[in-house]
């Protein structure tokens, strides 16, 4: 069966490249993130990332969660999930009721091709890694940390480009991350889990 997806042409022209189907909350910085990241890190051979960004606005776990059993569930879309392929949540904690992380975390645990990967308390905490030790942010609240990331970003001419600096930046989130389980800690993001994943597929 033929994959009906954004990159689908790819994976007839490299039919053993691995599908990488992220779902995540943000609007802006994850899909900027990852995108780059595919365009320079990616073998496209190897593998390619299929996003799931939210739709009208609807960021909540809960909607992540649809959209993705959408996907990978509707027989109208032809998707085939192959035993290479994985799919991954990248959510954040915010003001969300832990009952929808659990749902989550319920469901990826049915399939060892599922995985769940949450910052606390946003994908920030995970972007200021490239630059710092998680524990020089003094935030906890999203947008507080926001505002210091911009500050950040800002005082270091930072250009946009995060890749470089990502082998510092799973390093630094490994430092930070205390959590025995799939929910992290205050100011730390399990965001590096995806990262390795993906990094086996370098070009």
């Amino acid at each position: 069966m033929e994959r009906k997806s954004r990159s689908y042409k790819r994976r007839e022209a490299f039919k053993d490249a691995s599908m990488i189907i992220i779902g995540y909350e943000g609007q802006s910085k994850e899909p900027k993130y990852f995108n780059k990241m595919e365009q320079e890190l990616l073998a496209p051979r190897k593998a390619f990332i299929h996003p799931l960004p939210p739709v009208n606005g609807e960021s909540a776990p809960k909607k992540v969660l649809e959209r993705v059993k959408t996907f990978v569930d509707d027989p109208k879309r032809g998707v085939n999930i192959e035993p290479a392929d994985k799919i991954w949540f990248v959510l954040d904690v915010d003001r969300y009721p832990i009952e929808q992380f659990e749902e989550i975390n319920t469901f990826c645990s049915e399939n060892d091709q599922r995985n769940l990967a949450i910052s606390n308390p946003c994908f920030e905490i995970w972007l200021w890694m490239h630059f710092d030790g998680a524990e020089k942010v003094s935030s906890t609240k999203p947008k507080d940390l926001k505002q210091e990331l911009h500050e950040k970003t800002t005082s270091l001419n930072f250009g946009g480009d995060y890749t470089p600096l990502i082998d510092s930046a799973v390093q630094r989130a490994k430092v930070a991350d205390k959590s025995s389980n799939y929910f992290p800690n205050e100011k730390s993001s399990k965001v590096y889990l995806l990262i390795e994943e993906l990094l086996k597929h370098k070009k």
